[in-house]
């Protein structure tokens, strides 16, 4: 089994994305302050049961707009799909 798809919103530079991974090896590049730490850090929320996890004001997206909150309060969610491995053939 493997990580195919991550989707987060609101979470740190994520206003709202989506993510697709490869079966296999994946290399996350990116400029400086571009969200790989925050990547990782998303994936660590759901998938690191060892750590203590609870969010900080600064783990809001900060892009929110002020009708936006009016609307509703801001939430954070990350999920991830995890998928069984194809099987290769010899």
């Amino acid at each position: 089994m493997y990580i195919s798809k991550i989707k987060i919103k609101n979470f740190r530079n994520f206003k709202s994305k989506e993510i697709e991974f490869n079966d296999g090896v994946n290399v996350i590049i990116g400029h400086n302050n571009a969200g790989k730490t925050n990547l990782i850090k998303a994936l660590s929320l759901v998938i690191n049961t060892d750590s203590y996890k609870r969010l900080d004001i600064d783990d809001f997206n900060k892009t929110i707009e002020l009708n936006e909150l009016q609307a509703e309060p801001p939430t954070i969610s990350v999920s991830i799909t995890i998928q069984k491995r194809q099987r290769r053939r010899a």
